[in-house]
């Protein structure tokens, strides 16, 4: 079961892992959502990633780990494969991306 202690552990260990992979990227305050929602509210600009967005997080800490004897397949549209490019350049790993007409 995820606890908030262990899912920060996991957090720590990610972030760690693919800083040096990864943009570190803004974050705006919003007055109006701030004002809507009643608290401040801070948007986090994952669109200035080098693939246009946050799954390029995801696809780095997923293929860090994965076994060099493993061949990575998955399908995408877009960020996601564009992501999955990226960390299999970045971790010297073999795979294909297949993209849907």
């Amino acid at each position: 079961m995820s606890t908030p202690q262990n899912i920060s552990i996991k957090v720590e260990d990610a972030y760690s892992a693919i800083h040096k992979h990864v943009l570190k990227t803004s974050l705006h305050f919003n007055k109006r959502l701030s004002e809507m929602m009643g608290c401040k509210l801070f948007l986090k600009c994952e669109n200035r990633q080098r693939t246009g967005s946050f799954k390029l997080r995801g696809a780095h800490n997923k293929l860090r780990n994965l076994d060099p004897s493993v061949s990575f397949v998955t399908s995408s549209t877009g960020n996601h494969g564009l992501g999955c490019l990226d960390a299999m350049r970045a971790y010297g790993k073999t795979g294909k991306v297949v993209v849907l007409k």
